[in-house]
């Protein structure tokens, strides 16, 4: 966001009962996270969620590097939260929606890593297939890990399914058989495939409740109207 955060949470106060902030460490410097930190607590902002971020392109291809240059790595800012600002509630991400085993593996030690370093509560990422949701929670009650963990939901307007599909830094996993539906029901009309998504929305918050999860996020919420839609279902 261009606007100064001051003034972007000063908006958000009149809006919003609480105020969840992800913090992402790509391009950030310790120096201007601990001036952003301060930033949230004078405003009241007491709950974060910290994120290495998505690698950028450059990063994604050759030797791997343990944090390149131009990242602070999530449990370095989880660290940073606890040292400076205690009192304050953070959460950090996993991605469950990988698809073989070393990925998968990695994405776990990774989440078990956060916890450790102080995270409170694990946010998915987000993604259409549920049974990465439930597979997420089989491998946290087999090692009788109770933190929270939220599941994360996303909205995708039919001019944006491209574009999500191809690029996958962004972090939400589309399969091409997910992009086609979407694709085939953009074609009726607009207001009919975003009815259609809100209702699987709405199937797949039921199904992340069965599966144990405390709460969902959902994204791609653009407008008051949209949102009290997708509350109500």
């Amino acid at each position: 966001c261009a606007a100064p955060v001051d003034q972007v949470l000063e908006v958000l106060r009149d809006q919003c009962h609480d105020i969840v902030v992800r913090l992402c460490g790509r391009g950030a410097s310790e120096t201007a996270v601990r001036q952003l930190l301060a930033t949230l607590q004078s405003n009241a902002v007491g709950t974060v969620i910290a994120t290495t971020g998505y690698a950028d392109p450059a990063h994604r291809d050759g030797p791997p590097e343990y944090v390149p240059d131009g990242y602070i790595d999530s449990c370095r800012l989880i660290q940073l939260i606890r040292e400076h600002y205690p009192e304050m509630c953070v959460g950090a991400a996993v991605n469950p929606f990988k698809y073989n085993i070393a990925d998968v593996h990695l994405q776990y030690f990774k989440m078990a890593r956060k916890l450790n370093f102080g995270a409170e509560f694990i946010v998915t990422d987000a993604g259409w297939d549920m049974k990465k949701y439930q597979e997420l929670q089989w491998f946290l009650q087999s090692r009788n890990m109770s933190e929270c963990v939220l599941a994360r939901l996303t909205l995708i307007r039919p001019a944006e399914i491209r574009a999500v599909l191809d690029s996958p830094e962004r972090g939400t996993v589309i399969s091409r058989e997910m992009a086609a539906l979407l694709e085939r029901e953009s074609n009726i009309n607009e207001t009919q495939a975003m009815a259609a998504q809100i209702r699987r929305t709405a199937l797949a918050a039921a199904g992340c409740r069965l599966f144990g999860y405390s709460g969902i996020q959902v994204g791609g919420v653009t407008d008051p109207k949209l949102a009290a839609t997708v509350v109500d279902q």
